[in-house]
This record gives structure tokens, C-alpha cells and sequence, in this order.
């Protein structure tokens, strides 16, 4: 429906049509696309809790980690819907924001742990002989990337400036890389050719999570350090960091044989067989 305005002239009323600039409708069909984006990462995202749930198989330590991201995921996605869809034409109340961005900074955290979580078994204690790595240690560790995520929020409430979150987030982003360097080092100096494969098949997994989380959010990191009022770009912006929430359970689906088995198994209740830890 276009808004109108009526001007009278004379005896007659002449409708004053009022045209919307194209920017404008460049922004409806982004946060559109948002809407469609977030909905779709709550479906993939919770294809991967649910398999873990209903599947023992895929009970294991080393997909903790992954869970968690999931989650994480899943709660960007449904603050974003309620963002879009229920303040479309409103301004969205700032509470909202500040929860959608402390989930980001959670995620951020579970990917650095990850990675941390890959360079103790690999390279530190590659046979679980020092047992530096247990389940219960992983579970607080998730448990931490939330927390963290609340103070952050609980900090971004009654500080307005978020420059020193996005900072926090580089920060994190930059012990991951380097986590991921010592992996790979550790990694081709194995000897042990089937678990030099396995090892390398998991690194370009996460690896490729990791590099493409930092290109989909550099620019919201951008826009929150160097800020703009122009609302084409915050809108572009946010659309980067919702295609993010879709690109990792993609990446996790397409490089995970253990999670496609399961499916097979639990679809067509075949056995294919045991899952490789």
C-alpha cells in the first residue's frame, strides 16, 4: 500500500503520493532475507541437537564442542527472528541487541575452545595418557562460553560503547588462529599415517568454520570499531552474521561422515555400522 497525503485545492482534495526511496526498499528485502536466514539455521542447527540427542553413537566428547555451537546458534537465531519480525517497524529495544550480541561473543569463545580442544589432543596429549581432556572439563567449558556471553551482555547494558567487545572477539579470534597453526604443525609431523588422515580431515573441518566465521563477521566487527549510522550498511551487516548461522552447520553436515552414517542409520533404521571416535 503506498502512504499518501492529501493537499486541498480549491474544492477538490488532490492525493499527494509519497515515494519510497530505493535504499528503502533495498533494506525491506535484507531484513526479509534476515528473517529467512535465521529461520533456516534454527532448522539445520537443531537437525544437529536432535541427532546428538536421539543418537548414543554420537554421545562423545569430541562433539561437545560442536553441540554447544549449535545451541549457541540456534538462540542468535531466535533472538534475530524476534527482532525482525516482531520490531520490523519499530526501533528494537536495546536489550535485544545486547543479548544477540553476547551470543556472538559466546560463539566466538566455543570456537577459540575448540581449537584448543583439537591442539590438546593432537599435539599435547594425543593418547589421553596425561587425561587432560574429560568430558566433565568439557562441559564447563561450554557452560563458560555462556557466562562469558551474560557478562558481556550485563556490561553492554550500562555501557553504551561497544568498541571493546568487538576487540574481545578479535582478540579470540587471533588465539584460534593460532591454535589452529600449532595443530597443523602437529599434525603433519605424525608418523602415524590413519591418524595423520582422520587428524587432517577434522582440522579442515573446524578450520574452515573458523576462517569462514571471521570473514562473515568482520563486517559487524567493522561497524561496531568504525561506526555508521547509515542503516543500509547495519542492515548488510547483520545479513553477513545470519549467513553465518547457516554456513556452519553446512560445513559440519557436508565434512562430518560420522553425522551423515547416523542419519542414514536412524532414517532408514539400517546398521551401518560403528562410528569412529
Amino acid at each position: 500500500m503506498i502512504p499518501s497525503t492529501t493537499n486541498e485545492v480549491g474544492n477538490f482534495t488532490q492525493p499527494t503520493v509519497t515515494t519510497r526511496e530505493p535504499q528503502d526498499l533495498i533494506i525491506d528485502m535484507i531484513e526479509i532475507c534476515n528473517i529467512l536466514l535465521a529461520a533456516t539455521s534454527v532448522f539445520l542447527n537443531s537437525s544437529i541437537i536432535i541427532l546428538v540427542v536421539c543418537s548414543p553413537r554420537l554421545r562423545k566428547q569430541h562433539n561437545i564442542f560442536t553441540f554447544n555451537m549449535a545451541v549457541i546458534d540456534i538462540f542468535s537465531a531466535f533472538v534475530m527472528l524476534i527482532s525482525l519480525a516482531v520490531f520490523m517497524t519499530r526501533k528494537v529495544p536495546r536489550i535485544l541487541l545486547t543479548t544477540w550480541g553476547s551470543s556472538i561473543v559466546s560463539a566466538s569463545l566455543n570456537i577459540l575452545l575448540l581449537a584448543l580442544y583439537r591442539y590438546v589432543t593432537v599435539q599435547v596429549d594425543p593418547f589421553g595418557i596425561r587425561n587432560l581432556v574429560t568430558t566433565p572439563r568439557c562441559i564447563l567449558a561450554c557452560v563458560l562460553t555462556w557466562l562469558n556471553g551474560f557478562l558481556v551482555h550485563i556490561f553492554v547494558i550500562f555501557d553504551e560503547g561497544s568498541t571493546w567487545v568487538s576487540s574481545f572477539i578479535l582478540f579470540f579470534f587471533a588465539l584460534t588462529g593460532i591454535s589452529y597453526a600449532l595443530i597443523y604443525r602437529g599434525v603433519t609431523s605424525s608418523r602415524d599415517v590413519r591418524r595423520l588422515k582422520e587428524n587432517r580431515r577434522l582440522l579442515i573441518t573446524f578450520v574452515s568454520i573458523y576462517i569462514t566465521s571471521v570473514a562473515f563477521w568482520i563486517p559487524g566487527l567493522a561497524l561496531t570499531i568504525f561506526y555508521s549510522e547509515n542503516d543500509l550498511i547495519e542492515d548488510i551487516c547483520v545479513l553477513s552474521l545470519n549467513a553465518n548461522l547457516i554456513v556452519n552447520p553446512v560445513i559440519f553436515w557436508a565434512r562430518s561422515n560420522d553425522f551423515r552414517t547416523e542419519l542414514k542409520r536412524l532414517l532408514f533404521k539400517t546398521n551401518i555400522g560403528p562410528i569412529m571416535v
